[in-house]
């Protein structure tokens, strides 16, 4: 929970030649981040610098969590994105507002 300048100068201490799978805690920004701001609005709430060191580094995964399902906005499973060559991962096993009840079992990758 820092600054997106704070966070960058964390994503730059990665080194990409040791990089095929990069877990965070949260998602980079539009994929898989979905969330409703204070006004009720539908809002992509991931770290843009993350995006572009992910598509600096091109790990073959990207696993994160942090952002949950909402009843009508779904944020869990993996998913591609076009241009980019990696898998993306959001293994959130939570619905907000029902904590305490797993609502998905997760992600399961294989490697």
């Amino acid at each position: 929970m820092k600054t997106p300048e704070k966070l960058n100068g964390y994503w730059r201490e990665v080194k990409p030649i040791y990089t095929d799978i990069l877990i965070t805690h949260g998602p980079p920004k539009g994929i898989l981040d979905k969330s409703y701001n204070r006004n009720r609005e539908i809002d992509q709430c991931g770290d843009k610098n993350l995006l572009n060191m992910v598509k600096e580094l091109k790990p073959s995964y990207h696993l994160f969590g942090h952002i949950h399902d909402v009843s009508d906005l779904m944020n869990a499973g993996t998913c591609n994105v076009s241009g980019i060559n990696t898998t993306f991962s959001n293994g959130t096993v939570v619905t907000d507002n029902k904590f305490g009840t797993l609502t998905s079992n997760g992600n399961i990758l294989e490697f």
